[in-house]
């Protein structure tokens, strides 16, 4: 998933990623909309709770950027569907972009650490802080 430098100040890092995943979802199925749980979601985005999932999406359903909505039979079933606004976000000149910008992983195996001489593991670099005006 890639999120946009000017998306994540203009709307907020946690926005962006919820906004870019239902972009990025929505793409991998083709259709426009998606049904997920916030446990689905949060699997997704193993690095939040659900709750913070939930407050994230709230919020962006309040901005209008997404639209939700429960449209199964059962009504035990409260799992909800979600789409882009794609008029909301094309007024207030949001772009969903394929562009690498920079790059949010979800999954832990894709996580990987730059490589270390063994001597570089063993030290330990204590931080350098610059005084004001140097």
């Amino acid at each position: 998933m890639y999120i946009s430098n000017q998306l994540a100040c203009q709307i907020g890092l946690n926005e962006s990623i919820v906004l870019c995943d239902l972009h990025q979802l929505l793409q991998e199925t083709g259709g426009d909309r998606v049904v997920l749980t916030y446990e689905e979601w949060q699997k997704r985005l193993p690095f939040w709770s659900p709750s913070t999932i939930r407050r994230v999406v709230r919020k962006l359903e309040r901005l209008g950027y997404i639209e939700s909505g429960n449209f199964n039979k059962n009504k035990v079933d409260q799992t909800k569907s979600y789409r882009l606004n794609n008029e909301e976000l094309q007024k207030q000149h949001i772009v969903l972009t394929e562009e690498p910008l920079f790059a949010v992983t979800t999954s832990f195996m894709e996580k990987t650490e730059p490589q270390r001489t063994e001597k570089e593991r063993k030290r330990q670099i204590a931080p350098t802080f610059l005084k004001a005006g140097a």
